[in-house]
């Protein structure tokens, strides 16, 4: 039994209640840290989660002039070049994107991309065939972008406005 009197006993009786004291103390401050570090690396993980919700509503389709209807002759297509803002991710840079415009003779009008779907080449209209050629493995497409011939598995992609 411990007797408050002696000296020595009394500072052993303090060493003992200090040693919790101590130890309560650096229990708290590292599960203080440990919270700190579990929120610092959910954070990227909720925003992952969460990005398609709170992406959708930025989200927004922007029109892109591609010349006047009267300048695109009727049942010749034309090149046309556009100037388009890409996004990916936290990226935002001006890129230029070839494509393939037709006037029909009822004003309607017929797009087509300027990229081949095989490996990603550029294809170019030819008159004289009245077909689209990828130079790069002979892909030949029609004038709707059906595929003719050639190692392309796909047919080009458009559409019409």
């Amino acid at each position: 039994m411990l007797d408050a009197k002696d000296p020595k006993k009394q500072d052993d009786l303090d060493e003992q209640t200090e040693a919790p004291a101590r130890r309560s103390f650096l229990g708290a401050v590292s599960g203080v840290i440990q919270a700190g570090i579990g929120i610092f690396l959910a954070i990227p993980v909720l925003r992952y989660v969460l990005h398609p919700v709170f992406e959708a509503r930025a989200v927004e389709t922007v029109w892109t002039d591609a010349g006047l209807l009267v300048d695109i002759p009727i049942g010749e297509p034309q090149r046309r070049v556009l100037s388009l803002i890409e996004r990916d991710g936290w990226s935002v840079r001006p890129v230029a994107k070839a494509i393939w415009v037709m006037r029909r003779p009822d004003d309607t009008v017929a797009v087509l991309t300027a990229v081949c779907p095989h490996l990603g080449c550029s294809i170019n209209w030819q008159t004289s065939s009245k077909r689209y050629d990828c130079a790069c493995h002979q892909s030949y497409f029609d004038l709707a972008g059906k595929l003719l011939s050639g190692p392309s598995r796909r047919a080009a992609r458009g559409g019409s406005l």
